[in-house]
């Protein structure tokens, strides 16, 4: 990983100034609707339930006190969902770094990342990608549809090619009946406003492949397309999920044949598997004439790239990560327009907008716990950008928040284009292992990857707990627990509850004493006995201060050095 340096701070007192809103009641993100009149996500009304604040000049170990207290930030703003009374109650989530062990769908992203990066292959393991140029028409696979990679035949290429491309302009010539069919099968509408029929059509492929299941007769090929796998995982991404892989090639198929494709491209046949493969079968006098040449010669070509199998090849790609300070860059908004434009379907992204959610941040360069301050894990603390670039392009970027005892994730954003990487899955285990060794190069307590909220009410929100072993907060007690099948059994029947039994809750416990608590007035620190003493404070803000030192607890409102600004508004006449 390379990296580019931040300048270091010096460490000194630091008084971070926090603008207190109070309780606030909004949309929830989670509970957001589709609406197909404008096609975009809605957010339900008046059911999140947070309170929230600013804060200028922080000190990245006071943030970490906050998120113990189930805190998160968005930009300068810090929030805690107030639990008991949101819709979609938020709990804050840490993995040991240490101790991460890949489940089997982490270890199947890592090898197909490798996989692509060694040999440009996703799909197929590296042993199958090896023995490609080897294989045979009774060469059976148990798990996978093998595809004929395109220097194995010539004449298979030419067919190949000559079926996409047919396949490919018939389906372009019938994109308001594909759309049609599948708004009439789904029962939804302005589906073509969502799906980009043409660019699924462009990225399907017609290709040879290693029938597995049933034996053709000698004078026949099998082609496969892949097309449903690309319209099911794009329906998929949009949370549509009434019509499987099968029904999808069936809606293909029809449109085949109303056209007479298998008639006008001399097949033999067109059938279609219940995996939503659609089956080409071709006779092998149809293709186009084999090359000429000795039967021994061709052998022995095989026979020598056999042999040369075990010397290493190099890679097909190369996959670099970057970290960068969190300053705005073109290149990073592009990226994160067209990712928030097709994932989330929202299209009124702005660069300044964009600037004060992933750029801006109040975190500083500091550890005021610490009594070393040169000594820091990275480039500092801080917030960072890690660039995710293959082959020098920029395909994803994950905002980090660095922080005393590991990595804080913010937020990730990729281009749509590397779907089948799974690089939301990939960067997880990069960022943990990231995280992992710089532990073990020096700094002991720099060992949690800290991944945002788990929200177990929302499913897409789940799959942050399949990373092993994590534990989310108890809000009752501020205590770590394991994150297991007996809690998220109970999390299934109660929206919130106490996770931690054995202490006693101390989440409504009032702090009666001032000492320590400073306001910031007038461009001044002042302490409360000056400031109670001389200044008409409102009940209501009374009330607010109150609710600042129970949200903050007695070590952050009383003994880190926050100012709880005062405003002229704050004060009776």
């Amino acid at each position: 990983m390379k990296k580019s340096g931040t300048k270091d701070k010096k460490q000194e007192a630091v008084y971070p100034i926090v603008v207190f809103y109070g309780s606030h009641t909004g949309g929830c993100g989670y509970c957001k609707v589709l609406d197909e009149k404008t096609n975009t996500f809605i957010k339900e009304n008046e059911t999140s339930v947070s309170v929230g604040c600013h804060i200028y000049h922080l000190p990245t170990n006071l943030y970490e006190e906050m998120m113990f207290r189930n805190m998160r930030r968005s930009g300068e703003y810090f929030y805690q969902p107030q639990n008991p009374k949101t819709c979609c109650p938020q709990y804050a989530i840490r993995l040991n770094a240490l101790e991460f062990k890949p489940n089997k769908k982490q270890r199947k992203v890592l090898r197909k990342m490798q996989n692509f990066l060694e040999f440009d292959n996703i799909h197929g393991k590296k042993e199958e990608t090896q023995q490609l140029n080897n294989i045979g028409n009774n060469e059976l696979d148990k798990k996978k549809r093998k595809i004929v990679e395109n220097n194995v035949n010539d004449q298979n290429n030419s067919r190949s090619n000559e079926l996409t491309e047919n396949f490919q302009n018939l389906m372009k010539d019938n994109l308001n009946l594909l759309n049609e069919n599948f708004n009439n099968k789904l029962n939804v509408q302005l589906l073509d406003k969502q799906v980009d029929w043409k660019d699924l059509i462009e990225k399907s492929k017609i290709q040879k492949a290693v029938k597995k299941v049933k034996k053709l007769e000698n004078d026949k090929v099998l082609y496969s397309c892949n097309i449903s796998f690309l319209i099911y995982g794009l329906l998929s991404k949009l949370k549509i999920k009434d019509i499987n892989k099968k029904e999808i090639g069936e809606i293909i198929l029809n449109i085949l044949n109303e056209n007479k494709f298998e008639e006008k491209n001399d097949i033999v046949k067109i059938d279609l598997e219940d995996n939503g493969y659609i089956n080409f079968i071709v006779k092998e006098d149809l293709l186009s004439p084999r090359p000429q040449g000795d039967t021994h010669h061709q052998k022995s070509k095989v026979n020598d790239h056999s042999q040369s199998s075990n010397i290493k090849q190099q890679p097909k790609h190369k996959l670099e990560t970057i970290l960068l300070d969190s300053t705005f860059r073109e290149e990073e908004y592009l990226l994160f327009e067209k990712y928030q434009r097709i994932v989330h379907l929202e299209n009124d992204s702005t660069r300044k907008g964009y600037t004060r959610f992933l750029c801006d941040s109040s975190l500083l360069n500091m550890d005021t716990s610490s009594l070393d301050s040169d000594n820091k894990p990275l480039n500092g603390y801080g917030t960072f950008h890690l660039q995710y670039r293959l082959d020098g392009k920029l395909i994803a970027v994950s905002v980090l928040d660095i922080l005393p005892t590991g990595v804080s994730s913010v937020y990730f954003f990729y281009d749509t284009d590397y779907n089948d990487l799974s690089l939301g899955v990939y960067s997880v285990c990069h960022e943990t292992e990231m995280t992992a060794k710089v532990c073990r190069d020096g700094f002991p307590n720099f060992k949690y990857m800290y991944l945002g909220f788990y929200i177990h009410s929302c499913k897409k929100m789940r799959y942050k707990g399949e990373y092993s072993p994590s534990e989310i907060l108890c809000q009752e007690t501020y205590t770590w627990v394991p994150l297991d099948e007996k809690l998220t059994s109970r999390l299934e029947k109660e929206k919130y509850f106490q996770f931690n039994e054995s202490l006693p809750s101390i989440r409504n416990d009032p702090i009666p004493e001032n000492d320590g608590l400073l306001f910031f007035f007038n461009r001044q620190a002042i302490p409360y006995s000056i400031i109670s003493s001389v200044l008409p404070i409102k009940q209501e803000t009374k009330d607010n201060i109150e609710l600042f030192k129970k949200i903050f607890g007695k070590k952050l409102a009383l003994e880190s050095n926050l100012l709880y600004f005062l405003r002229e508004e704050d004060l009776d006449e």
